[in-house]
């Protein structure tokens, strides 16, 4: 259960990092003008990724060991694999577990 308190706490910072970041940038782009037309959906979605899109993305990111030398993974399931960041090894996910390729 810590562990995932912990997920959900780095995606509410991280959403509320992006979320600053796109509605400043929205502000900007609207002071041009015609730039309003792609600024104001970014500050929509900066105001979105604030108040409870980083919380939901952190629900679902997983941690695990790496099959090949064991050091920590991170991984959303929706990814059909990555490589690990210390060996740099393809891993593969079947039922959301890590598994080696043969």
């Amino acid at each position: 259960m810590a562990e995932k308190l912990k997920n959900v706490a780095t995606g509410i910072v991280s959403g509320i990092a992006v979320g600053l970041i796109f509605i400043v940038f929205g502000g900007i782009l609207c002071l041009t003008g015609i730039g309003a037309l792609i600024g104001i959906p970014l500050m929509i979605a900066g105001t979105m990724s604030i108040f409870g899109g980083g919380a939901v993305m952190g629900l679902f990111i997983k941690n695990g060991k790496c099959p090949y030398c064991d050091s920590a993974i991170v991984w959303i399931p929706i990814q059909p694999g990555i490589n690990c960041r210390a060996c740099k090894k393809r891993i593969i996910f079947k039922d959301n577990v890590p598994t080696a390729i043969k």
